[in-house]
Formats: structure tokens, C-alpha cells, sequence
């Protein structure tokens, strides 16, 4: 099983995620819950692996409390 971390940012009521294993790999969205689709998406595509774990990193600015 490949482990990857990515980083979660919320600012200006937007989502984005980054991941220093995977240069240039971003992704955006609107909600935490849609972002979450798309990291896992985005990242079992640029790793070109299925069985994967996603390490889920909250920086400062983002919360999931209101």
C-alpha cells in the first residue's frame, strides 16, 4: 500500500489541496467533502496505483467545525 500526504488549505471559503510527494499535483473545490473526491481521484490517477492511502494533513487555516 502506497501512502501519500497531502496537505488541506481553506481560505477565502475555498478548498485546495497540495501534496509534497507529487510536485504539481493541486487540486480545488468547493467544500472539504468535494475536495476529498477529487484528492483521492487525483491521486490514484498521478500515482497510477489503486491500493492507496491518502494521509489527510489540516494546515492551520483549515477546520471542519462550522
Amino acid at each position: 500500500m502506497t501512502k501519500v500526504l497531502v496537505r488541506y488549505h481553506h481560505e477565502d471559503g475555498s478548498w485546495w489541496a497540495e501534496s509534497d510527494q507529487l510536485p504539481g499535483f493541486s487540486a480545488a473545490a468547493g467544500t472539504f467533502d468535494e475536495l476529498d473526491v477529487l484528492v483521492r481521484e487525483g491521486v490514484a490517477f498521478a500515482t497510477d496505483e489503486n491500493d492507496l492511502e491518502v494521509i489527510r494533513i489540516l494546515d492551520e487555516s483549515a477546520t471542519l467545525l462550522g
